[in-house]
């Protein structure tokens, strides 16, 4: 249901992970939120260098939050998805 993308210099040197993004962006086209972008090593202006829209999200960012709560706030979000979704 999502994609976690980690937004790091080495994420933008690299062909595939774009591909990948490409992929997301096309579900996000069709009305689903699945881009959950955490910044690593990055800076507003390197992630506005690399995809404008990417840039204008709310994102986690390593150097902020740290590993454990960001691995914290994405359990608690896909836990509450998975439990609304198993109780449709």
């Amino acid at each position: 249901r999502f994609g976690i993308v980690i937004l790091s210099p080495h994420f933008f040197e690299k062909r595939w992970p774009r591909i990948e993004l490409d992929g997301l962006f096309a579900r996000e086209e069709q009305g689903a939120k699945v881009i959950l972008p955490i910044w690593h090593n990055v800076t507003k202006e390197d992630v506005s260098g690399f995809s404008p829209i990417l840039a204008g999200r709310l994102a986690l960012e390593t150097s902020r939050h740290g590993i454990s709560e960001i691995a914290d706030q994405l359990e608690g979000l896909l836990g509450n998805c998975l439990s609304r979704r198993d109780e449709v």
